[in-house]
């Protein structure tokens, strides 16, 4: 699977608000897991929350791992940030 198609996977599954493609929490796992497994760097994940039709950025639960010296990895990044259903993500590839 190709970076293209990950992204078009990406819009189908997603809330879009404003120009951004919002996952909920399973969709999200299940596209780490594809970008994982086709080699395709997961560049951050910024987490919002849905207030009726605004988003709204939640910063400390967000990561950018576009870095060479980002501070977590994706897999540290869940074990110390607790990610709920509450939440929607966008996901950068």
């Amino acid at each position: 699977m190709r970076k293209k198609d990950i992204t078009a996977l990406i819009n189908c599954l997603a809330i879009e608000r404003y120009g951004v493609f919002l996952l909920e929490f399973s969709d999200m796992l299940k596209i780490i897991k594809l970008c994982e497994d086709n080699q395709i760097p997961v560049l951050g994940i910024d987490t919002f929350y849905l207030c009726n039709e605004k988003i709204i950025p939640v910063i400390e639960k967000s990561a950018d791992f576009s870095t060479e010296d980002t501070p977590l990895t994706i897999n540290e990044f869940f074990k110390k940030t607790d990610l709920s259903s509450k939440y929607v993500f966008e996901i950068v590839i």
